[in-house]
């Protein structure tokens, strides 16, 4: 999916409201407290994937890693004004959980995985080459 803002002008309430395509979120320019607030609320998500990710076999983190899920599956009000305040559609929110919890809630790759990127060229050692410029 895109990940661009499109404007889209409202003449009512003389308001330039912006999208997210992922998000269908109407974003306004925000002040840095709101921007603050919004990243404080999209940490208790972080947070509860994070739990819901947990492979601890202690019985409370079971049960941790449960009501996690439990909630990131919900249509609660908590978990709906959760998402409000994160700046997020509580539909996002779920789609983007459902897969996350589908591959393990992985955080770091496996070890020994491989990129499809080539690798980085290697630096020689030495004194770098002088460009032949004009």
């Amino acid at each position: 999916m895109v990940n661009k803002a499109v404007d889209a002008d409202f003449d009512k309430e003389g308001l330039s409201l912006k999208f997210q395509a992922d998000q269908l979120m109407p974003v306004q320019t925000k002040s840095e407290t709101e921007i603050g607030e919004i990243y404080l609320w999209r940490a208790v998500i972080t947070q509860a994937l994070q739990d819901a990710g947990s492979n601890d076999k202690k019985k409370e983190m079971r049960i941790k890693r449960a009501k996690a899920i439990a909630w990131l599956h919900s249509d609660s009000e908590d978990f709906n004004e959760v998402c409000m305040y994160a700046d997020m559609t509580p539909s996002y929110v779920k789609r983007k959980a459902k897969e996350a919890i589908k591959r393990g809630c992985k955080w770091r790759r496996d070890p020994g995985y491989k990129s499809f990127l080539p690798a980085e060229p290697k630096r020689s050692r030495g004194r770098p080459r002088k460009l032949n410029i004009g």
